[in-house]
């Protein structure tokens, strides 16, 4: 293989690789429609994009991070895993009541429950733990952190908790009132809020930053919020290409000496 052609094989894996983590970028809001219709799919944009599987009655909303996500369909109790197309994937039984937001992490979900208690469960139901909270708190997680809204009865505070559901006593003021979902954006840095026929995107200042109203399922409360992809497109480590670097240098010197001679 000629020097120019490995030179640009090199390149394009390094672009390549640069380019990775944007395929990963959350780009479908996946919202709940407070029993009455299957979970909406919009672009962040508002875009509508479709409904995801075939069954009608979606709450809470949820992405995994690894191609699938979750929909609580509070008024039945369960909640179903679905991938891309709308396949269901599993049936999750949620003895704990009538389940309104709900968020994935680390192999189990946390919901919010309309009387007003977050239950923690595992991916066959059993429960884990629990904290108290309000009527129609959303939920959501960053991973470090959970984050609950203030619900039905709320103005659109933010409360940050550790991973248990003790509030660490950060709160985000949004001005979102009669909310009742809540989903965090990694692409953005965001969170999302829901309430009737409209969806909010706001900073960790509190400021509004976008959002959307919705043009299909309307004149529904949004009881779930979730922003994500079902992409499972890993995203390369910098080692990488660290480690391609020195290769493509010493090509170039070994060329260099090459002409000299």
């Amino acid at each position: 293989m000629s020097f120019r052609l490995v030179l640009s094989f090199a390149s394009m894996v390094l672009l390549t690789s640069l380019a990775l983590p944007f395929a990963n970028a959350a780009d479908i809001v996946l919202i709940g429609n407070d029993t009455n219709a299957a979970a909406s799919m919009y672009t962040e944009s508002g875009t509508f994009l479709g409904h995801l599987g075939a069954f009608s009655g979606s709450t809470g909303t949820a992405f995994d991070g690894l191609g699938h996500a979750y929909v609580d369909y509070g008024g039945t109790g369960t909640i179903r895993e679905f991938d891309g197309s709308g396949t269901l994937l599993n049936t999750i039984a949620f003895a704990q009541g009538f389940g309104e937001d709900i968020t994935y992490i680390a192999g189990t979900l946390w919901v919010s429950a309309a009387a007003g208690t977050f239950y923690h469960i595992d991916l066959a139901g059993n429960l884990l733990g629990s904290f108290a909270g309000a009527f129609g708190d959303g939920i959501t997680t960053d991973g470090t952190f959970l984050y609950t809204s203030d619900g039905f009865g709320g103005s659109g505070v933010i409360t940050q908790r550790n991973l248990a559901g003790v509030a660490t006593g950060v709160t985000i003021s949004t001005g979102f009132s009669s909310n009742l979902s809540l989903g965090y954006d990694a692409a953005h840095n965001t969170f999302w809020m829901g309430r009737l026929n409209e969806i909010g995107e706001f900073n960790f200042a509190g400021a509004n930053v976008g959002g959307f109203l919705t043009t299909t399922d309307s004149d529904f409360y949004h009881d779930g919020v979730a922003v994500g992809s079902f992409s499972t497109t890993s995203t390369p480590e910098p080692s990488s290409m660290l480690l391609l670097a020195p290769v493509l240098a010493g090509m170039v010197i070994a060329r260099r000496r090459r002409k000299q001679a």
